[in-house]
């Protein structure tokens, strides 16, 4: 048997009999849902795990690496971010790609767990500050696109090396 529609399909309770087994015609319109979760199609709970990477550099006061496409995912977690010598370390966010709000300085050589939705945020294993910082990051846009970091200097090169994982939305602590 193959699947003709591997999309989403949002479960209708009124589709259903409480208390009673779940019949062909309601099992087949269902049987796509697995496949589309692993897919990461519209409307379906994320389950994958998904990396992004980011570089880039220049010779000027700062330089920045973004990421698109985000919505749909509740979080993410840092896994690194290199800058240049000097260089200051900053995360911003925007629900439209060209608005970036938020701007926070962060501490570069740390790991970061962020939740979108609260804002909540753990830092671990900062390389300046050895210990676990938990706080919040405010204004972050409710329908988030975006999430921009850039690396600042007053001059000379400016560098900045991203890795991050999106996150289907767990709290921060």
């Amino acid at each position: 048997m193959s699947l003709i529609n591997p999309d989403w399909i949002d479960p209708i309770e009124s589709n259903f009999d409480e208390g009673k087994p779940i019949r062909q015609e309601q099992g087949l319109m269902m049987a796509g849902n697995p496949i589309a979760m692993a897919a990461g199609k519209p409307g379906a709970p994320r389950i994958a795990r998904k990396f992004l990477t980011g570089i880039s550099s220049s010779a000027g006061t700062s330089t920045s690496v973004t990421f698109t496409d985000i919505d749909g995912w509740g979080g993410l977690i840092v896994h690194g971010v290199q800058i240049g010598l000097d260089n200051d370390a900053y995360i911003s966010f925007s629900d439209d790609g060209s608005a970036f709000v938020s701007e926070t300085l962060i501490e570069p050589f740390a790991f970061y767990k962020l939740d979108f939705s609260t804002g909540e945020f753990l830092q671990a294993s900062s390389f300046t500050a050895p210990g676990i910082t938990t706080g919040t990051i405010s204004g972050i846009p409710s329908g988030l696109t975006d999430v921009r970091f850039t690396a600042k200097d007053t001059g000379g090169v400016v560098s900045i090396n991203v890795l991050i994982e999106l996150t289907g939305g767990d709290t921060a602590v």
